[in-house]
């Protein structure tokens, strides 16, 4: 889009007639062009403005819409260099029915941009920067987003060839706020509070701009702290959290858990290491410890159907009450108690464990407990086997 507005401007020529009633070229050296709208990448811009000059080997360019303000320069030479400053910019909605254009590899140029604010779904995500070079096959890009809450940092790769277009990156996210971070992001009172780092390398078919789930290959691993899960949403971003903090359990089963779970499971921390394919996380590690309970996730979520098919164990966190109170009861039992959790890692937590299937989708999850499955699966059998 830009070498198509300035690149090649200076190579165009402007006929005047001369006094002998014929014509010659003369080189373009200033720019003011304006269109009430402009549809670009699949998204409108409106009252859009560009004026420049052009010195021997680039441009000087002011842009202006509704959507974007800012000052650039265009460098000639292999590929092209786009470079400058953008005050402000807001992402346009998509145009129904109108996608993104198509690109080819010699159409990118390379890109050192700096954003002061950009504004997406109407959250400002704060400063964002670009930098991007043609080279290899690839556009190798680097990224860094910086706000009051978070900052965002990665490498990417992209190669737009049409139908063997490919996204590479790796990435790294840390907040100082989960509470603010959704927020921006959209997801308000989601969770309270917390701090947390995600990191990962992923891949998929297509162009950055457009994640495709079924091709979504690589690994994620977490690292949160200090938060609290609040009641949820029914968005996307909603229903997924709900599977993670278990929000569904109280009301599936027999055994009341509201205390911990429904009115937001207050936790320390939450770790997991999770490996993506064709869209499936799958993970084997997934661990939320709080102190009301420690939960315990193994198994598969489905991004692109929003299933899940997970085991879960919730182990309450009874053991340091349990010894308390055998104490005052029997100080000699209460002693030993103590000192079994203290050497064996909190055996009693253990025993009260209890062992969850929840499948299903993300809406309205399908939770079972494991020794109800079984003890059905008993019945059944000796049912058919019953003379």
């Amino acid at each position: 889009f830009w070498r198509k507005i300035a690149g090649n401007i200076n190579n165009s020529t402007a006929s005047r007639s001369d006094g002998d009633g014929g014509s010659r070229a003369r080189a373009l050296t200033q720019l003011d062009l304006r269109v009430a709208e402009m549809t670009v990448f699949g998204r409108t811009l409106h009252d859009f403005r560009i004026a420049g000059t052009h010195q021997p080997t680039a441009w000087s360019l002011d842009v202006k819409s509704r959507e974007i303000i800012g000052k650039l320069d265009w460098a000639d030479g292999s590929n092209g260099k786009l470079s400058g400053r953008i005050s402000q910019f807001s992402l346009p909605d998509a145009v129904p029915g109108n996608g993104a254009a198509s690109e080819t590899l010699s159409e990118l140029p390379n890109v050192d941009l700096v954003f002061d604010h950009v504004v997406m779904n109407g959250k400002d995500l704060g400063e964002v920067r670009i930098g991007a070079e043609n080279k290899g096959g690839y556009w190798n890009a680097s990224l860094g987003v910086q706000n009051e809450e978070a900052s965002l940092t990665g490498q990417g790769k992209w190669r737009p060839d049409g139908d063997a277009a490919n996204t590479r990156l790796d990435f790294k996210l840390k907040t100082r706020s989960i509470e603010k971070s959704l927020a921006h992001a959209g997801y308000a009172n989601a969770v309270r509070r917390g701090n947390a780092t995600l990191e990962g390398s992923l891949s998929w078919n297509g162009a950055p701009y457009a994640v495709d789930y079924a091709s979504l290959n690589g690994n994620l691993k977490l690292d949160a702290r200090n938060g609290q899960f609040n009641k949820l949403d029914p968005s996307v971003v909603g229903r997924l959290l709900g599977i993670i903090s278990l929000q569904s359990l109280p009301r599936r089963i027999t055994l009341d858990f509201r205390d911990v779970f429904s009115e937001g499971f207050a936790f320390d921390a939450i770790t997991a290491n999770a490996a993506v394919t064709n869209g499936v996380i799958d993970t084997r590690d997934m661990e939320i410890r709080g102190p009301a309970a420690k939960v315990q996730m193994a198994g598969l979520v489905d991004l692109a159907h929003e299933t899940q098919d997970l085991k879960v164990r919730v182990k309450p966190a009874l053991g340091e009450s349990a010894a308390t109170a055998a104490l005052l009861i029997h100080p000699a039992v209460g002693a030993t108690v103590w000192v079994l959790n203290k050497v064996f890692g909190n055996p009693v937590d253990a025993a009260f464990a209890y062992d969850y299937s929840v499948t299903g989708n993300w809406a309205d999850p399908k939770v079972e407990k494991l020794g109800a499955q079984a003890r059905r699966a008993k019945d059944n059998a000796a049912k058919d086997n019953a003379p």
